[in-house]
């Protein structure tokens, strides 16, 4: 057996990106070794070491502390070179499989991705880990397990289907921004007890309310986030369950008037008051021109890939919005409304805002395009990121 000479570990620094084989080939050449000289000092099979070197075998922490003891070699350094080398044989597979994920990312819009910066590059197999990476999961298949069934119920107009991939984006940015907002735990009868005040904030300038309304619900549990519209999502609202003690309600500049996102946020409101915990709840709508906010139309809502329907829980959520903003008793008055005045006074009595008076008006009055100078635009700060 060959005396091991001492060995000079600067001139043996791990190189983390070759396989422990490699390094230990390198270390028994520094010390004069042979295999089986390794072998007898720590107990190894011969076949075991030279596997080792071949890289068909893996160093365990045992093997590790063995080699420690021979070489003067940290156990540590040893169980990283393998825990490297694995690591990189592993993302080595995945490239090859990201050919395979090409159909996946070919549903998202890359381009609009691109610049609300969630992605950095169009080449779709970078785009595709970015994605991934995005979404907190490490293929598509956990994205038809996670996200698609997070999709529990949506509302839509009966002549548009809304696109699943642009929408998951949507709430993927709204649960990154939710994450991240400190609330108290949820409490329904605090929430009730706050709709006067956020009624009342319909009345501040849109920038103002919209600043204020997070503040206002974290009091009862409830993260209230904003993200723009993405190209085929058409979600105006969506309300989930972070956890049991913490509501979400994600709002969009769809439409981009006051009287809208008014709307669907007490929309969700009345589905986190009224409705089960277990299930998302998306409010989403055609074209601008159909299906306007305040439509009494029984909406078509479901269990996306079951094929079951049921609407009820929408029309609820809708009764719930109109009669908090407008009570059932000022709608014969607001219908006789003729002039800007007569609508202004009204909102003054209600203590709302003249432009969700108006965008009432108009859906009474069929009119969609008289009084709109009340109905104010929504900053577009708040929706970006």
């Amino acid at each position: 057996m060959t005396p091991a000479a001492p060995l000079d570990y600067v001139e043996l620094e791990p190189d983390y990106a070759a396989a422990p084989g490699d390094f230990l080939d390198a270390v028994l050449r520094r010390l004069a070794l042979s295999q089986s000289d390794l072998a007898d000092r720590t107990g190894l099979s011969t076949k075991y070491v030279n596997q080792l070197i071949k890289k068909k075998a893996p160093l365990s922490p045992d093997t590790a502390v063995r080699l420690e003891a021979v070489t003067g070699i940290a156990a540590e350094i040893w169980a990283r070179l393998e825990a490297e080398f694995r690591a990189a044989e592993a993302r080595a597979h995945r490239a090859n499989r990201v050919g395979d994920w090409i159909p996946w990312v070919k549903q998202f819009n890359l381009a609009e991705l691109r610049d609300r910066g969630i992605v950095t590059t169009s080449d779709q197999p970078q785009a595709a880990e970015e994605l991934l990476r995005f979404f907190a999961i490490s293929s598509p298949d956990g994205w038809d397990r996670v996200w698609q069934p997070s999709l529990t119920r949506f509302r839509r107009s009966p002549s548009f289907v809304p696109e699943i991939a642009p929408t998951t984006v949507w709430l993927r940015i709204g649960q990154r921004k939710a994450v991240h907002m400190p609330t108290s735990p949820y409490s329904g009868q605090r929430l009730i007890q706050l709709l006067p005040l956020l009624r009342r904030l319909t009345r501040k300038s849109p920038a103002e309310g919209l600043a204020e309304l997070p503040q206002l619900c974290a009091e009862a549990g409830v993260a209230v986030v904003y993200a723009a519209e993405l190209k085929g999502c058409r979600a105006s609202g969506a309300t989930w369950w972070a956890k049991p003690d913490k509501a979400v309600i994600l709002l969009s500049n769809r439409g981009k008037r006051e009287d809208r996102l008014w709307f669907s946020f007490f929309h969700e409101v009345g589905h986190l008051l009224k409705h089960a915990k277990r299930d998302t709840y998306i409010d989403q709508s055609g074209p601008d021109n159909e299906d306007p906010p305040w439509s009494e139309v029984p909406p078509s809502s479901g269990f996306i890939d079951d094929g079951s329907r049921d609407s009820a829980v929408e029309r609820e959520a809708d009764d719930f919005a109109s009669s908090t903003l407008i009570p059932g008793d000022a709608i014969v008055r607001l219908r006789h409304a003729r002039s800007r005045t007569d609508l202004e006074d009204l909102a003054d009595e209600l203590d709302i805002a003249p432009g969700v008076v108006a965008g009432r008006w108009q859906f009474e009055a069929g009119d969609f395009t008289k009084f709109n100078q009340l109905r104010r635009a929504l900053p577009t700060a708040p929706f970006k990121g």
